[in-house]
C-alpha cells in the first residue's frame, strides 16, 4: 500500500506540481532507498541494539509522514517512506516464506494476492479521496486534473486539492501505525 502511494499519488502530485520529469525524481529516490534499506537496517541494529525494529519503523513512518506533508521536504519524506516500505516488504517475505500455516506451494501466491488486493484498494482510496476533495473544495474538476496529468501540464489550480488529499491520505496512514505496531510482536523479526 505504501509503495503504491509512492508510485501513484506522489508521482501524480509531483508531476502536476513540477512537470514531466518529476516522475523520474520520485522513482530514483524510491530506488535509492530500496537499495540502501538493508544497509540502513544493519547500521540501525549495530549502532542502536536496544532500539527494536518496531520502534524504528514507527519513528520512520511518523517522520516520513511529517516530511511528506511539507512540499519543501517532500522528497526526503519519499526516501524515508521508501525505506520503511522496503522493511515491511522484507517482513512480508519472511512471513510468507517461513510461516508454517500456509502450504509451501501457496506462500508465494498468497503474498502476491495480498499485494495486488492492497494495490487496487489503495488506488481506489487515493482517487476517490481526490475526487471528493475536488467536489468539497469546489475547485478544478477531477477530470481536468487527469487531463493535466496526461498532458504533463503544470497547473497551479490543481495544487491545493492535491495538498489537501495528501494530508488526508497521510492521516489515514497514521491510523494504521497501531496495526503495524501490533504486527511486530517480536522485536527480533528482522535479521
Amino acid at each position: 500500500m505504501l509503495t503504491n502511494y509512492i508510485f501513484v499519488f506522489c508521482t501524480f502530485y509531483q508531476l502536476l506540481y513540477r512537470g514531466p520529469y518529476a516522475f523520474y525524481a520520485v522513482y530514483i529516490v524510491y530506488l535509492i532507498a530500496t537499495i540502501v534499506a538493508p544497509f540502513v537496517t544493519k547500521l540501525m541494529t549495530k549502532n542502536f541494539p536496544s532500539l527494536s525494529t518496531r520502534t524504528f519503523l514507527i519513528r520512520l513512518f511518523i517522520v516520513s509522514f511529517l516530511l511528506l506533508a511539507n512540499h519543501f521536504s517532500f522528497f526526503a519524506g519519499v526516501f524515508l517512506l521508501s525505506l520503511a516500505s522496503a522493511q515491511l516488504n522484507h517482513h512480508l517475505n519472511v512471513i510468507s516464506y517461513h510461516l508454517p500455516i500456509l502450504p509451501q506451494d501457496y506462500r508465494l501466491i498468497a503474498k502476491y494476492r495480498l499485494n495486488n488486493i492492497g494495490s487496487i484498494l489503495q488506488q481506489i482510496i487515493v482517487f476517490f479521496t481526490l475526487y471528493m476533495v475536488t467536489i468539497w473544495l469546489n475547485s478544478l474538476s477531477f477530470t481536468q486534473m487527469l487531463q493535466d496529468y496526461s498532458t504533463k501540464t503544470v497547473n497551479t489550480e490543481t495544487l491545493f486539492p492535491l495538498v489537501v488529499t495528501n494530508l488526508i491520505l497521510l492521516g489515514l496512514f497514521t491510523l494504521f501505525i497501531p496495526i503495524i505496531n501490533q504486527s511486530f510482536k517480536n522485536p527480533q523479526d528482522f535479521h
